[in-house]
């Protein structure tokens, strides 16, 4: 599971400054969104490099994606 974690954050952080080119996404809340979404702490620390307001968003959106599985994965188990 590590190893799974580490590479889609690599890939995403590779990806993610490729998707910033071909989409049109001008806000830094959707920058940031992207990273920390898709990317992990890999992601976080490329959305960094593109700005500040970047790196924030995809801290947060992280944690708060991390927490919404921390609450769901139960429901979703005993739904299953």
């Amino acid at each position: 599971t590590a190893i799974f974690v580490m590479l889609t954050g690599v890939f995403g952080a590779l990806v993610g400054g490729l998707l910033l080119k071909w989409l049109p996404l001008r806000s830094a809340l959707a920058r940031g969104a992207l990273f920390g979404v898709g990317a992990h702490g890999a992601g976080v620390a490329r959305a960094q490099e593109v700005g500040s307001e970047e790196g924030t968003v995809a801290g947060l959106v992280m944690v708060l994606m991390g927490l919404l599985n921390l609450f769901a994965a139960p429901l979703i188990s005993h739904l299953i």
